[in-house]
């Protein structure tokens, strides 16, 4: 699966990576929510510059029409959820699908339609950093059977498990989430009003 980066806005930037994507069959068992500290608009910088997103107190999302208005602008609400301190935002195949525009047959007919796709991310001041899943971890440690899973075409992979299963796979896997690996973060800062004199 190959997203375009032309399409890209700023929360699912980080799926960009030329490695792939990572799916997990259930969402993990913590209490979804909705962190406030989102809300506002923001701006995605360096290579995944582009369009901003802007998310409301009840961390409703609109994401802008884009590719010169072939694409309509979308709608949603973010869930999030903390574990282990750490926050995770998460988005479902829809999302994912209506937000790059992909066509049915290239991702929503390989990703069951339960499944959902995690950006864990941390507030630094007025700028938000993501990470999403490393997929060639996932890929190997399902190939070596460390992990419960199985490939959607060659560049997804799905993590198998229920809810449970996937809150304990995120305390155990640290790895999954390598905040050092730059090609799965993405960087956004808060878009600052322009004050008029």
């Amino acid at each position: 699966m190959s997203f375009r980066p032309a399409l890209a806005l700023p929360l699912l930037a980080g799926m960009l990576a030329a490695s792939g994507c990572v799916a997990f069959e259930h969402p993990p068992s913590a209490q979804m929510g909705c962190d406030p500290r989102l809300a506002g608009t923001w701006q995605p910088e360096g290579a995944n510059s582009g369009v901003p997103v802007t998310l409301d107190a009840q961390c409703g999302a609109l994401f802008p029409p884009r590719d010169n208005g072939r694409l309509p602008e979308y709608r949603t609400t973010l869930r999030s959820f903390t574990l282990d301190g750490h926050d995770y935002l998460v988005f479902s195949v829809q999302d994912v699908d209506s937000i790059f525009g992909l066509e049915a047959a290239q991702f929503t007919v390989a990703a069951p339609k339960d499944s959902v796709f995690l950006l864990r991310y941390r507030i630094e001041g007025d700028r938000v950093r993501g990470t999403v899943a490393d997929a060639d971890f996932a890929t190997n440690a399902v190939l070596t059977k460390r992990m419960r899973g199985r490939e959607l075409g060659k560049a997804m992979v799905l993590v198998e498990g229920d809810s449970d299963a996937m809150t304990t796979l995120l305390r155990n896997q640290p790895a999954l989430f390598d905040d050092s690996a730059t090609t799965n973060q993405v960087q956004l800062r808060r878009a600052v009003a322009k004050v008029t004199p």
